[in-house]
C-alpha cells in the first residue's frame, strides 16, 4: 500500500523513547499529549490506528502534519505487530489500551481513528466495546461488521464519521457491505440521523484526505460536547456574566467560566463564550485581557475573528497581545493559522515573534512551513539564537521532521516536493487489499 502521505517518504527515523507495550495483548503504543497543552489539562483521548504498511512513528508524523486539528487531541497511537495489517484478535487489546490510558489521563472523552486496515479492526472494537469509545473516524474502510443497532436507552451508541474515497465505496467486505449498503443498514438500524454523518470523496483514491479527517474530528469534538445540553442554570450563568463584567468582578468571572470550559458541556460554553466576545475590545486591561484568556479557554469559533481584529491594536500591550496569540493558537483553524503568520513574519516586537511561532506550532499546517522557513533564513542570517530555535521547534512540530537549520529544511522541502510530483505522475492506485 502506498505510504499514508509523500512526505513519509523522506521522514527522519528517531527513536521512540516512550512506547510502551500492553502485557495482555503485546500491543505497542505511544501516549502524545496535544501541543503546547500541559499533560494534566482535560482532553479528548484519540487513539489512532495505522493501516497496513505503516507504522506508529510513519502514522504518527504524517497524520499530525496532514490534519493539524489532530494536535488537539490527546493521542494515542498503536502499532500492529503485524507487517500487513492487523491480527484477528486485536480489537480486544485495542479496547483494554484505551480504556487503561482513559483511566489514568485526564480526559474528555474517547474516540477511535482508523486508516485503512486500522479502520477495520477499529470498527469492530468500538462496535464491541461501547462503553470505552464514544465516537469513532474510519477512513479509507466501511468496517468488517456491520454496525450494531442503536443500543437503547441507558446505553450509548457510538457516533460515527465515514471519509471513504472512490476506491474505498467500490470495496465490499466480508459481509458484503458498499457505501449503498451501509446506508440503508444505519437507516434499518435505528441509527439517529445526527449520530453518523458519511464523507464521500468524489474522485479521491485510497488515501487520507486532510481536511475531511478535520471535518471528521470536528463532527465527532461536537458530538461530544452535545451529550450534555444546556441547562437553566446554564442560561443564567450566561446572564449572570455581563453582571460581573459591569462589576468589574474579574475573579467571579474566572470562577463562573473556567469549570464549564473545562468540562463537556458544548452548548453551555456557547452561551458563555457569546456573552463574552465583546471583552476583549474593553477599554480596561484587565478586562480585556480577561476576555481574551476566557474565549481561548472556550474554543468558540467565533471569538477568532474578535482576536484576529484586535492584533494590530494590542501590539503596543504586550501582555494583552500575547495572551491574543495564545488564544488563536488554542482556537486554531486556517483564520488563526492566517492570523498567526502575519505577526511570526514581523521583526519586531521579538516577543510576540516567538508568541506566534509557538501558537503555530499548536495550529499551523504545511501551509505555514514556507513563511516560517523564509523567517528562519533570517533569523539564522541576524544570528537571533532563539528566534531560531523557536521557529526549528515549531517548523519540527509541523512536519514530525527532526532536523535542524535552514539548509536541512530546504534539502527536505525539497525532497517532498519531488516526492509529491512523483506520486501525482503516477495516479491513483487502482485498488487495494486488507
Amino acid at each position: 500500500m502506498r505510504a499514508l502521505v509523500a512526505l513519509a517518504l523522506v521522514l527522519v527515523s528517531v527513536a521512540r523513547a516512550d512506547v510502551q507495550t500492553d502485557p495482555a495483548s503485546g500491543l505497542q503504543y505511544e501516549v502524545v499529549q496535544p501541543t503546547g497543552q500541559d499533560a494534566t489539562a482535560p482532553a479528548p483521548l484519540l487513539m489512532c490506528l495505522h493501516g497496513a504498511g505503516d507504522g506508529l512513528v510513519d502514522f504518527q508524523h504524517g497524520l499530525r502534519v496532514i490534519a493539524p486539528a489532530v494536535r488537539r487531541f490527546r493521542c494515542l497511537f498503536v502499532q500492529s505487530p503485524d507487517k500487513n495489517g492487523w491480527p484477528r484478535g486485536a480489537q480486544t487489546g485495542v479496547a483494554a489500551i484505551a480504556s487503561a490510558v482513559a483511566a489514568v489521563q485526564p480526559t474528555r472523552g474517547t474516540l477511535l481513528l482508523g486508516y485503512s486496515a486500522g479502520g477495520w479492526v477499529g470498527a469492530v472494537a468500538v462496535w464491541r466495546s461501547p462503553d470505552v469509545f464514544e465516537g469513532a473516524l474510519l477512513v479509507g474502510s466501511i468496517g468488517l461488521d456491520p454496525p450494531p443497532r442503536e443500543l437503547g436507552p441507558g446505553r450509548q451508541t457510538p457516533s460515527v464519521f465515514w471519509s471513504l474515497g472512490t476506491e474505498d465505496n467500490a470495496v465490499k467486505n466480508n459481509s458484503g457491505f458498499d457505501l449503498a449498503a451501509l446506508e440503508k443498514h444505519l437507516a434499518a438500524a435505528g441509527w439517529a440521523p445526527e449520530r453518523w454523518k458519511i464523507d464521500a470523496l468524489e474522485g479521491k483514491g485510497h488515501a487520507m484526505d486532510g481536511p475531511s479527517v478535520e471535518r471528521g474530528l470536528a463532527f465527532l469534538a461536537a458530538r461530544l460536547e452535545a451529550t450534555t445540553p444546556a441547562t437553566g442554570e446554564d442560561r443564567a450563568a450566561a446572564a449572570k456574566v455581563a453582571k460581573l463584567v459591569e462589576a468589574e468582578d474579574l475573579d467571579g468571572l474566572r470562577q463562573l467560566v473556567l469549570p464549564i470550559a473545562d468540562s463537556r458541556r458544548g452548548e453551555a460554553k456557547a452561551l458563555l463564550a457569546a456573552a463574552l466576545l465583546d471583552l476583549p475590545r474593553a477599554r480596561d486591561a484587565a478586562a480585556s485581557r480577561a476576555g481574551i484568556d476566557l474565549l481561548g479557554a472556550l474554543g468558540d469559533p467565533r471569538a477568532v475573528p474578535v482576536l484576529a481584529g484586535l492584533l494590530d491594536r494590542l501590539a503596543k500591550d504586550p501582555p494583552r497581545h500575547q495572551a491574543a496569540i495564545a488564544a488563536l493558537g488554542r482556537l486554531g483553524g486556517p483564520a488563526a493559522c492566517a492570523a498567526l503568520v502575519k505577526v511570526a513574519r514581523r521583526a519586531d516586537p521579538a516577543e510576540a515573534q516567538l508568541a506566534a511561532v509557538a501558537a503555530l506550532a499548536r495550529c499551523g499546517g504545511r501551509d505555514e512551513v514556507a513563511p516560517l522557513l523564509q523567517e528562519l533564513d533570517e533569523a539564522e542570517d541576524k544570528r537571533k539564537e532563539q528566534l531560531s530555535r523557536d521557529l526549528n521547534g515549531a517548523l519540527r512540530e509541523l512536519t514530525g521532521q527532526e532536523i535542524t537549520g535552514a539548509r536541512m529544511w530546504r534539502a527536505w522541502r525539497d525532497a517532498v516536493k519531488k516526492a509529491e510530483k512523483a506520486a501525482a505522475a503516477r495516479g491513483p492506485d487502482p485498488g487495494h487489499k486488507e
